[in-house]
């Protein structure tokens, strides 16, 4: 059994303004095995390995020369939060296979004289087996039942897979081979099913015993690189429409949806980005800008929200007290124009930000409890108004 390695591991950041990590590997063996893979992620400072969302194959046919494995790690589906200060550790993981011992018996005619006969045995997967034309045997051997005393090896052969094949105790299981062949296998792989195979038979015939032989213990190696900055893709730039804000003009209209001509008419599709609303909270966190208007049609002046830093916020609610609802980054990265318009109903509802800290994702729908600070509060665009005259 040739050793498996796993080498070349390779991360670098996706340049498509996504949170998204590429990866490559060389996955070897010189038996050509079929290697598992299994890849994981963890903060640099915790214990646990949690499992990646990843387009890389769960498993690969391995070479002595090595096959070049590549995926994406797509991180947006696996934490929370913004993530160009964490560092990451990413993990692949090859198993190969336990492999099962091995061995054969080679059956014989029964005979009195020259063949095996009543009260012969042989020892084989932790029982002993034992020749019988009547059933009966001695203490808790496994009877091996002949029809007569003398049986051709053919139905010699028959009978012994049947008593070994029967014997839920019996560590090992038995097929016909070729002619007179038994092949045996151990039922569970591993270096464990190396063991002998005895006989004790009373004339000179022999079952020819082959010990169980071959058993090897699964391989597992691991690669492990880390990712600094994940957040910081050649694509993930601020929008032009944050980049022209001047230090006089920082309220900033941001279009929800383009228009798009479709076979119906025409429709709004696009969505609010992720890449504009990560510019725009990175612009709070930083301190630069403090109100982002969210347009569902900037011609008419129609707003749906208002994203502004959390000083903007207590200046405008003064002793108001509304329902906050805390959502991390991800989610308004996320939050498609068609949610907008249900998001402050039906009562005064303002969301408040997470801009740093990253927690583990769960369930779609569950409660995400995150280390973060709020950054921003999103607000309708009515009560922005509201409050602000």
């Amino acid at each position: 059994m040739a050793t498996q390695s796993i080498t070349g591991l390779a991360l670098t950041q996706a340049t498509d303004g996504t949170y998204k990590v590429n990866f490559g590997f060389n996955a070897i063996d010189g038996d050509n095995d079929v290697l598992a893979l299994v890849y994981e992620y963890k903060l640099s400072t915790d214990s646990a390995w949690s499992v990646a969302t990843t387009t890389a194959p769960a498993s690969v046919t391995a070479s002595g020369a090595g096959v070049a494995v590549a995926g994406v790690w797509d991180i947006d589906k696996d934490v929370y939060g913004i993530l160009e200060n964490v560092t990451f550790n990413f993990r692949v993981t090859s198993t190969k296979a336990a492999i099962a011992a091995a061995g054969s018996l080679t059956a014989v005619a029964a005979n009195a004289t020259t063949g095996i006969k009543e009260a012969d045995t042989f020892v084989v997967g932790g029982k002993t087996f034992e020749f019988t034309t009547d059933a009966s045997v001695s203490g808790t051997n496994v009877p091996v039942t002949l029809a007569t005393a003398t049986d051709s090896a053919t139905l010699v052969k028959a009978a012994i897979i049947l008593a070994i094949n029967g014997s839920t105790t019996c560590t090992v299981s038995a097929v016909s081979g070729a002619g007179s062949l038994i092949t045996l296998a151990a039922k569970t792989a591993g270096v464990a099913g190396n063991v002998s195979i005895t006989q004790s038979i009373s004339n000179s015939a022999t079952l020819t015993p082959v010990g169980m032989a071959g058993g090897l213990a699964a391989e597992v190696v691991a690669a492990s690189a880390n990712v600094l900055s994940v957040d910081t893709g050649n694509s993930d730039t601020v929008p032009t429409t944050v980049s022209e804000i001047t230090a006089n003009k920082h309220d900033v209209e941001i279009n929800v949806f383009e228009q798009a001509h479709h076979e119906k008419g025409m429709v709004a599709e696009g969505g609010f980005r992720w890449s504009r609303a990560k510019a725009a909270l990175e612009a709070i966190r930083n301190g630069s800008y403090s109100i982002f208007t969210i347009y569902s049609d900037r011609a008419r002046g129609e707003g749906v929200a208002v994203l502004v830093s959390p000083a903007v916020y207590a200046d405008l609610t003064g002793n108001e007290t509304p329902m906050i609802v805390v959502k991390p980054a991800q989610w308004l990265m996320n939050v498609a124009w068609r949610s907008f318009s249900q998001l402050f109903s039906p009562a005064t509802t303002v969301y408040a930000i997470q801009t740093s800290g990253i927690a583990p994702k769960g369930d779609v729908g569950k409660l995400q409890v995150i280390s973060g600070t709020t950054g921003a509060y999103l607000i309708s665009y009515a009560d922005y108004i509201r409050m602000r005259n």
